[in-house]
């Protein structure tokens, strides 16, 4: 449970927002010389953020121009097999108005996933319909925490499933399966039959 009561952070200046502290894009809180970061902020509870949070914070103070404003989080459930997920969900997409298509990669399919007797899992590639632009992607599979890294940087950089479709990877490797997940999406996967 987060308690910032006991810092008396007012006393310092320093606004809070239900026991979170407040900060700007470059980890200033409403005293511009104390910078906070990490869970105190209100963002999700995740290192990755307070390591970016904090390299803003020290790029700043060394006179830098930084600011904290990230486009895909990703998130990771260190299960087996692993669960990693960023942006947006097919659900959370809607509900936000976007009208979107999606793609279904089981990892039985994948020759690499057969290898390491890992069949179980599936990749999931959301978009929006008419633009093809990526929104969100979640995998089930072994080593999901180390394959999310390209989805992040797919929607960090505003990649489309056709970029995604487009990308060669290594065969056989698990990487293939976002590839034929945006293959599907498309209605182009070969590996798996598309549902009509």
């Amino acid at each position: 449970m987060l308690c910032t009561a006991a810092l008396d952070l007012p006393l310092a200046g320093v606004e809070t927002d239900a026991g979170f502290v407040r900060v700007n894009g470059q980890m200033r809180t409403s005293n511009p010389n104390i910078f906070a970061v990490g869970d105190i902020t209100g963002h999700l509870p995740l290192a990755t953020l307070a390591i970016k949070q904090g390299k803003v914070a020290a790029e700043v103070v060394g006179g830098k121009t930084a600011v904290f404003a990230p486009q895909a989080i990703p998130r990771i459930a260190w299960t087996d097999p692993e669960v990693a997920a960023v942006g947006l969900t097919r659900a959370q997409a809607e509900q936000l108005g976007y009208e979107v298509v999606n793609g279904r990669f089981p990892l039985g399919a994948n020759g690499r996933a057969q290898t390491l007797n890992a069949a179980n899992g599936v990749v999931l590639t959301v978009a929006e319909a008419e633009t093809e632009l990526l929104l969100g992607v979640t995998i089930v599979a072994p080593h999901a925490s180390d394959l999310i890294g390209e989805a992040a940087l797919a929607i960090e950089m505003g990649a489309t499933l056709t970029d995604l479709a487009e990308t060669l990877h290594p065969h056989p490797g698990l990487g293939e399966a976002l590839l034929e997940s945006a293959e599907a999406a498309l209605g182009r996967a070969v590996h798996i039959l598309a549902r009509s």
